[in-house]
């Protein structure tokens, strides 16, 4: 079916530690969420790094009726997209506003200007693009990708009247990254080494969107079978983390675990049982080879340094559990609450400051549902 690719309507409410908002008109099936994130770092000359990923954007919430079906960071997500494929990864662009039209950087000598710090200060305009996938275009077939778009409309299928409307809306968090009490107004009197000013954040979005429609029950019910991201933060003390409680019902195709970035905390052992029996019980190392021999993106999964810390996590931060290797949901984890599922985690060492895992879990369900 043919996809077009629109520009959405405009993101409301781009302020440096506010949410800004998105909305989709209803009607079109939503396969992709395209973000265009714009802003402009001054920081000292010496050093000077452009602005990574989570300067622009941080948490994105998805709502369907105003409930949260999809919550992960534009790093974690970003994080998980770019384990299926290299072309799935955001992409960063230097020196051009948020139309990529090119804005030269603005180097200024050490003087009044600048608070006099040494080596002077440099001004670089960045455009971040992630395209939030809600048809995966990762599975095996285009028919498997277009059934995990987004409906926002159903159809009576012998009148072909709109029987049913679904509104689709984003939260998107604007990070305030700046320096704490630096502004521009006293930017010249107050900057120092170290510190950075963010300004000029720009959002704006466009959609992929096709004209399928969503599928019924067997009594005419609007049906909105998507993939859900539900976000969990669970806090930990040892080297044998034991989680048991679940924010989700559904359909589990895949959990990525996500330890504090650079900690050194990392997942190195998983067992994984439902209704007391073993469904995973590995190392990450052989998590990671089962993965890779599915497709996976192997420069990704095999990197255990160097990517940019606020862009993606070291390959070593992260495990990603999948239990989804076809394109049938109902082949996936079935979880509905009857049974218990637990998650037997083995930590390398236990030193970061703040000791939290995050776990992105993907679910199969309804939409419509609460």
């Amino acid at each position: 079916m043919f996809k077009s690719r629109l520009k959405g309507a405009p993101v409301l409410n781009v302020v440096a530690g506010q949410n800004a908002s998105f909305t989709h008109d209803p009607g079109p099936r939503i396969h992709a969420l395209i973000l265009y994130a714009t802003a402009t770092k001054t920081a000292q000359t010496t050093g000077f790094t452009s602005l990574t990923l989570s300067d622009v954007l941080g948490l994105l919430v998805g709502k369907v009726n105003t409930n949260p079906k999809r919550q992960h960071t534009a790093q974690e997500l970003n994080e998980i997209q770019s384990a299926y494929a290299n072309d799935l990864t955001a992409q960063k662009f230097d020196r051009v506003d948020n139309n990529f039209a090119a804005v030269a950087d603005v180097v200024t000598a050490s003087g009044a200007a600048n608070n006099n710090v040494a080596g002077g200060t440099t001004a670089r305009s960045t455009t971040w693009v992630l395209v939030v996938n809600l048809s995966e275009p990762y599975r095996d077939s285009y028919s498997a990708r277009a059934s995990f778009a987004w409906p926002t409309s159903w159809v009576d299928p012998v009148s072909q009247a709109v029987i049913g409307t679904a509104n689709v809306q984003w939260d998107i968090a604007i990070p305030n990254t700046s320096t704490a009490g630096l502004t521009a107004a006293n930017f010249s009197t107050t900057f120092a080494a170290g510190n950075q000013l963010i300004t000029g954040y720009t959002v704006r979005a466009e959609i992929v969107t096709d004209q399928g429609t969503g599928p019924l029950s067997a009594t005419g019910t609007p049906l909105m079978p998507v993939t859900h991201f539900y976000r969990q933060s669970e806090s930990y003390n040892n080297t044998s983390p034991v989680v048991r409680k679940w924010p989700f019902l559904g359909q589990l195709s895949q959990t990525s675990i996500f330890s504090p970035n650079g900690s050194g905390d990392d997942v190195t052992f998983i067992q994984i049982l439902l209704n007391s029996k073993y469904i995973v019980n590995t190392n990450k190392q052989g998590n990671d080879l089962v993965n890779l021999s599915y497709g996976w993106n192997a420069g990704h999964a095999q990197t255990t340094a160097g990517d940019v810390t606020g862009t993606n996590w070291p390959a070593a931060d992260v495990v990603h559990i999948a239990f989804d290797f076809d394109d049938n949901p109902l082949s996936w984890v079935g979880f509905d609450g009857s049974v218990p599922l637990e998650y037997d985690l083995g930590l390398a060492q236990v030193t970061a400051a703040t000791k939290n895992l995050v776990f992105i879990h993907q679910v199969w369900r309804n939409a419509l549902q609460s």
